[in-house]
This record gives C-alpha cells, sequence and structure tokens, in this order.
C-alpha cells in the first residue's frame, strides 16, 4: 500500500497520483495569511492506494478550536488507517455507524496529543489564558474520506462519508455529478468526539466515473477543478491564493474511468468513453449562492452568462416550482412561508448552466454574514476597534480573530461593535450572526498589518 500525505507547512501544486488503475490528483495550499504569518494549513490530505483500492481523507481543522490544524492531521491518519483496515465498503448505513464509533474511540489518544501539545512561537502573556481555555475545549476538524474497491476487488463499491462543511462532488454514468456537504456546525472534537452526524452513501464501482472532495477554501473554485488541465487549474489557484483574504484549500480528485479528469497540460483529453459532456456555463458562482438580505438571493456572476434562472419551491425535491428569469446577479424572493427553496443556473445565448446547491429560505436557513466588516487601530490605547452592519435575527455576534502567534481565538459580543488590545503583526478578522441553534454564516475575513511603531 503506497501513502502519501502532503505537508501543511508548504504549498503543494496540483500533482497528479498513478493509482492504477485509476488516477488521482491532488492539492494543498495556505491562506495568504497564513503564509505571512509562517502558520501551517489547518487542510490536511492524506490517500493511500494500492491495485486493489484506493483510500483518501481530507480534513478542515476549526480555526476558533485549539490548533485545528492538529485535529486535521490526526483526523486525517486515522481516517485512512480505518478505511484501509476494513475488509470492503460496507452499505452506506453501516459505514456511517461503523466510523462515528470509531472516532467517538480516538477522544482519549486525541485528548492526550491536545494535551502535550507546544507552539512552536512565543505566546502573548495576555493569550496564555485564553490559549489554555481553547486547550481544554479542545481541537476540532471536519472532513470527507472515501474508499474506491476496485473492479475485480472486494465488494467492488465506491463509499464516501462526511461530517461539517467541506465538498464532496461524484460523478456517475449517465448522470448528473451531486454535491454532498454536511452542516458547518458539525465536526469531529478530540475532547467531545463526533458532534453532528456522520452522513455516508455507497455505490457499485462501475457506476462512479470521478470523486472530487474539496475544504471549503476552495468551495468558489470547485467548477473551475471538475473542468480545467492541472496546468490552468493551478495557475488559476495560485492567483485565488494571493489574494490576502484567501483561506487555507485542499483538493483530492478520483478519476476511476479513462476521459473522466481534465488533461493534466491542457491538451487533448484522453478518450471519453461513456462520460457525458460537462454542462456548458458553471453553476453561478460557489454553492450555495452569498445571502445578502433573509428575503432575497445574491450570487456571484458567471463568466459569459447572460441571464439566469431561480427556482423557488416548498422543498428541497424542487416539486411545482416557481420559475424567475433574472437578468442580474441577485432576486428578491416573496414570501412563500417559512420552509422555502432556491437554486439558481446561468445561461449563456442558447446553452445552460446546471442548478447550483440550493439553499433554505426563511426563519429557519442559515443567518447571512455581517456585511461591511471593517476595523482601524485607536493609536493612543493601542486597541483595534472593529465594526459590522447588524443581521436580520441575529440575536448577537461572534467575532473570530487570528493574532500574530498563537491560535485564533472567538468573541461573543451584543452589538455590532467590538474592541480588544493589539500589538505589532497581522491580524485576521471575520464575524458571523448568533441565533442560538440556527447555522449562521462567517463573513469574508479581512487581514491588517499592525506597525507598532506608529502608536510611539
Amino acid at each position: 500500500m503506497r501513502r502519501l500525505e502532503l505537508d501543511p507547512r508548504r504549498r503543494h501544486p496540483v500533482t497528479r497520483v498513478d493509482a492504477a488503475p485509476g488516477i488521482a490528483r491532488v492539492l494543498l495550499d495556505r491562506a495568504a495569511a497564513s503564509v505571512e504569518e509562517d502558520e501551517p494549513s489547518q487542510d490536511f490530505v492524506a490517500l493511500a492506494h494500492a491495485p486493489s483500492q484506493l483510500c483518501f481523507a481530507l480534513t478542515d481543522g476549526v480555526g476558533s478550536s485549539f490548533a485545528g490544524d492538529l485535529a486535521a492531521r490526526f483526523l486525517a491518519q486515522r481516517l485512512v488507517d480505518w478505511l484501509c483496515a476494513l475488509e470492503a465498503v460496507p452499505a452506506a448505513a453501516r459505514l456511517a455507524a461503523d466510523l462515528a464509533e470509531h472516532l467517538h474511540g480516538l477522544s482519549t489518544e486525541a485528548h492526550e496529543l491536545v494535551a502535550r501539545h507546544e507552539f512552536e512561537q512565543e505566546i502573548a502573556p495576555y493569550m496564555v489564558d485564553v490559549v489554555e481555555r481553547q486547550r481544554a475545549y479542545g481541537s476540532e476538524a471536519m472532513f470527507v474520506c472515501g474508499r474506491i474497491d476496485w473492479p475485480g476487488h472486494g465488494a467492488q463499491r465506491v463509499g464516501v462519508a462526511w461530517l461539517g462543511d467541506a465538498q464532496l462532488r461524484v460523478y456517475r454514468r449517465g448522470a448528473v455529478p451531486e454535491d454532498l456537504r454536511g452542516r458547518t456546525a458539525d465536526r469531529w472534537s478530540t475532547r467531545a468526539g463526533v458532534r453532528g452526524q456522520i452522513s455516508a452513501r455507497d455505490w457499485p464501482v462501475a457506476e462512479v466515473e470521478r470523486v472530487l472532495a474539496c475544504s471549503d477554501g476552495l468551495l468558489h473554485e470547485l467548477d473551475a477543478a471538475a473542468m480545467l488541465s492541472d496546468a490552468a487549474l493551478d495557475a488559476r489557484l495560485v492567483a485565488a491564493s494571493a489574494d490576502q483574504n484567501s483561506d487555507d484549500m485542499a483538493l483530492v480528485d478520483v478519476a476511476l474511468t479513462a476521459g473522466a479528469m481534465p488533461s493534466a497540460s491542457g491538451g487533448p483529453p484522453a478518450p471519453r468513453g461513456s462520460r457525458p459532456e460537462p454542462a456548458a456555463v458553471a453553476p453561478p458562482g460557489p454553492p450555495p449562492p452569498r445571502w445578502r438580505s433573509t428575503a432575497g438571493l445574491g450570487w456571484e456572476s458567471v463568466p459569459g452568462a447572460d441571464a439566469y434562472s431561480v427556482q423557488l419551491a416548498d422543498g428541497p425535491d424542487f416539486a411545482n416550482p416557481l420559475v424567475y428569469r433574472v437578468d442580474g446577479t441577485s432576486f428578491a424572493a416573496p414570501e412563500l412561508g417559512e420552509r422555502t427553496w432556491a437554486r439558481v443556473r446561468a445561461h449563456a445565448g442558447e446553452r445552460t448552466g446546471r442548478w447550483g446547491e440550493p439553499r433554505e429560505l426563511g426563519r429557519h436557513a442559515a443567518l447571512p454574514p455581517p456585511a461591511s466588516l471593517s476595523a482601524e487601530v485607536d493609536p493612543h490605547d493601542a486597541r483595534l476597534n472593529v465594526r459590522w452592519d447588524p443581521v436580520r435575527g441575529a440575536e448577537a455576534y461572534v467575532l473570530r480573530v487570528l493574532p500574530p502567534r498563537g491560535p485564533a481565538t472567538e468573541q461573543r459580543v451584543s452589538g455590532t461593535r467590538a474592541s480588544f488590545p493589539v500589538t505589532g503583526g497581522s491580524y485576521r478578522l471575520s464575524a458571523r450572526a448568533d441565533a442560538g441553534a440556527r447555522d449562521a454564516e462567517w463573513s469574508r475575513p479581512i487581514t491588517l498589518r499592525i506597525v507598532e511603531e506608529r502608536w510611539r
């Protein structure tokens, strides 16, 4: 069994792995802020393969927990170990149940790992108490993982499982690609084990052509990952990671059939066999579309698109939907009850893209991210003053701060402003609304570099 683990302290470009009889490609890149502060990626990729099987795990450490990269590495390694040890791919329900039991059993070993962990960089004195409280809380990570038993081996099935908001996309013969993703609130904890519900799916290996997995930092480029050659995709992701507001990015892409994956260099693709042609136009922006208010939809523009269709329905199956034609990239949804669902697709002339990921509107849906997040330093008392726009339905707000040294922290505040002492260096900030058990989306992070000499 050959094994590959990507070093989270450096960039790994899009790289092909000969996993005969299939082929895989992987990528791991750090956020611009992590590179600047010499911090490891909080994403981790592990892959093992043999002529009989391929197993993979992609994990995303939770930045607000204690050293999220610690949980990400530990979890990915243990997931691949467990998947490789299975006699065969079990049915989805059994896969989810057995995996949950296994992950709960890792808590003792993981808790000891957290207790022994020491940071390479010195922690500011005023942060020591916060860091120790985080240590007691534990390290957390989300994951997607899978095992493929190649034809002629084992049960000849493909099984995948996920927990949290990392993404899977599965291509099956003659079917529309299927996106699989969990809830942001679900994750694995070194202290508490599985928090939330593990989901799983399985199919006969003969039905599956390709499996893609990515962390949430690459969601906005998932359609590019599906369509582009290695060289073109890597160039695109290099540009994306240079943005000061970028996030860590990880990708695992496994092709089970010839022609299911784009070529490495951008030359002529391999023979496609029975693989259906990809959609002519990508779905609008990163799924799901970004909310601009609780009664409307907004999404990123699709290059080449001249119009969009919006479907509204009372359930996620979109039975008997209302369809609206929209010229722009936003739509004011009418009131259709508390549990309205929406999805969007793009049009470019006579070509029509596939539907984006459905989103639930209404009182029970996830709250949108706070808009207009900004921050400025008060030079008189060396404090950083942060503000953002209110979110309808929020009871309070959570501000996440990644300081120059030490792990990220979260501060719950009742209003739309916060203030805290700072020293020199780079700070990365994001905010979300808080409304009890409801999910809420984090705002796009902002990064500020503070020079102490300006205070003197």
